[in-house]
């Protein structure tokens, strides 16, 4: 257990920070906005690496498991963030490019087995297209950490979804993501001016969103479904978080308020699944 979670949790982080620390520590606070947003994906993309490897071994085209095209989607994702970093496209052909990924996360991310599948594909493809467009706008609005707090906090609720779920392999994974995001936090807070906008945003996008709706298909636990759905979408709510006029307060106090507003989500994805496990649990030990 302890080099499971040394190599799948310890050793991202410390993959993320070294990226972040090098890329954004030579830059000066006062010009630090919309400098080297490409760390982000660069950060995210690697630290997956090691953190799928502690759960899984590489896939190979096509994986035999539908939720393995995970450990091909963060890299194209990550590579999409780099291009949006290092190249001002014009915003039409951006959100073509965030619609196009979101199909093809979706198209393969839901198996031809599940029910009603072209469905929850177009379900996942458009929850994969709303996040990526939703943290990219808070983002870029309110750099600093309080978007990197509201998403740790979305992706460790995610990571409780998929307990319940029985999915302890995506549920470390999920926890690994909210250890890099922490990392993502700490240095935030240390240079308030950076962001995770277009390139950081691209991976989270298909990070979250593609693990909590992937825990619902082989689970038999009795999570309803909407949960899934609302865990996935959960860091789309750091943009209305991020629309909010807070003056006269602290920088603190107004991070703190924003981070409270989209985590209302994940309260409540929590709560159900603290109560199906609690169920679970009970059912187990007094069984009829």
């Amino acid at each position: 257990m302890a080099t499971l979670i040394g190599v799948g949790v310890v050793l991202p982080v410390i993959v993320c920070a070294a990226i972040l620390i090098g890329a954004w520590w030579p830059l000066r606070p006062d010009t630090m906005i919309g400098g080297r947003q490409w760390a982000g994906a660069v950060a995210l993309g690697l630290a997956f690496i090691p953190a799928f490897l502690a759960v899984e071994r590489w896939p190979g085209v096509p994986p035999l498991v539908t939720w393995h095209w995970i450990a091909w989607l963060v890299p194209v994702a990550a590579a999409a963030g780099i291009a949006d970093t290092l190249v001002r496209w014009p915003t039409p052909l951006r959100l073509l490019g965030a619609a196009t990924l979101a199909a093809v996360c979706g198209r393969l991310l839901v198996g031809d087995w599940v029910d009603h599948a072209w469905a929850w594909r177009a379900v996942t493809a458009a929850v994969i297209a709303v996040v990526a467009v939703s943290v990219n706008a808070a983002a870029e609005r309110r750099p600093g950490a309080a978007v990197p707090l509201s998403l740790c906090v979305a992706a460790l609720g995610a990571s409780v979804v998929l307990i319940g779920s029985g999915s302890a392999k995506l549920a470390q994974l999920a926890g690994a993501v909210a250890a890099c995001l922490g990392v993502a936090v700490v240095l935030a807070w240390w240079r308030p001016a950076v962001s995770l906008s277009r390139g950081g945003a691209a991976v989270v996008a298909v990070l979250l969103p593609g693990l909590a709706i992937s825990g619902y298909f082989p689970s038999y636990s009795e999570i309803p479904q909407w949960v899934y759905v609302l865990a996935a979408v959960a860091p789309a709510f750091t943009w209305p978080a991020a629309m909010i006029r807070l003056e006269g307060l602290r920088a603190w106090q107004a991070a703190a308020i924003r981070v409270a507003v989209a985590a209302i989500p994940v309260a409540l994805t929590v709560t159900v699944a603290v109560l199906a496990l609690i169920r679970r649990e009970t059912d187990s030990a007094y069984p009829y």
